[in-house]
């Protein structure tokens, strides 16, 4: 069963720059049903570090998905990504 929500070529396009190159967050908004990129955030060789570029980017009253990837993570089948749901 499908929600109705499609992403939209954007989304495609940033996901593919996230995962080529090894950036450390994307940041997705649902607008019109719709989902759509909002941010993609490089990261440092540290995640702790890298969490206060993640959260200046969002708000407590858009709800986003968030995927962020692990630390230490030499390649992408390697890597390990946590999926967000923020309400």
């Amino acid at each position: 069963m499908s929600s109705g929500i499609s992403a939209s070529k954007e989304v495609i396009e940033s996901f593919k720059d996230y995962i080529d190159n090894s950036h450390r967050c994307i940041i997705l908004t649902i607008s019109n049903e719709v989902l759509s990129p909002t941010a993609t955030i490089p990261g440092s060789s540290d995640l702790i570090s890298d969490l206060s570029s993640i959260t200046s980017k969002i708000t407590t009253t858009e709800p986003c998905y968030i995927i962020i990837k692990e630390d230490n993570a030499s390649s992408i089948s390697t890597s390990n990504y946590y999926f967000i749901s923020w309400n």
